[in-house]
């Protein structure tokens, strides 16, 4: 039987400064908004239910304020989006003050296979990078398609962390 850690084994990506020189940035047919939260404006969106409020004022609170959104519209609707999160002591296996880790992200099911992750990752790297900065990434285990995208954009594979009870990531020293 698995205890319980094992069910939240996550995987981390590591990321240099550069993209896939291979994916190019043209030719976007969507509208892409950087977002910026506010205490009072968290996301763009309703909450879902008070699970999906107290996830942003973790988020809020975690990064000072400092976090981004990145949406992607088709005309107003929201097709996608993806966190933009500085180091913070949620995440204890970033190392520097300016390593960014990149999600959740998520794409609306009638809009995948499109390319639109591959893309938003690459926008992410150009648009963030800086001398230095790292980026970070997670994909559960058994999520195949992030994965693959995840590595498509040059993430490699450093290891695994899990999330304790107080949403802490952790690097998996079993390994």
């Amino acid at each position: 039987m698995k205890n319980r850690r094992n069910r939240f084994l996550l995987y981390v990506f590591y990321k240099n400064c550069k993209a896939n020189n291979d994916i190019k940035l043209i030719n976007f047919p969507y509208e892409i908004e950087e977002f910026k939260p506010s205490l009072f404006k968290l996301k763009l969106t309703k909450y879902s239910n008070l699970k999906d409020f107290l996830v942003h004022i973790i988020f809020f609170i975690s990064t000072r304020g400092k976090y981004k959104i990145i949406y992607v519209k088709d005309n107003d609707k929201i097709i996608h989006y993806s966190y933009i999160i500085p180091k913070n002591f949620r995440f204890q296996f970033m190392t520097f003050e300016n390593d960014l880790h990149i999600g959740p992200s998520f794409t609306d099911e009638s809009y995948r296979g499109q390319g639109i992750y591959t893309y938003i990752l690459t926008y992410i790297i150009e648009r963030f990078s800086s001398n230095g900065r790292r980026f970070y990434m997670m994909a559960r285990e058994n999520n195949f398609s992030s994965q693959h995208v995840i590595k498509k954009v040059g993430f490699r594979e450093v290891g695994k962390v899990y999330k304790n009870i107080l949403r802490i990531y952790k690097k998996d020293v079993r390994q």
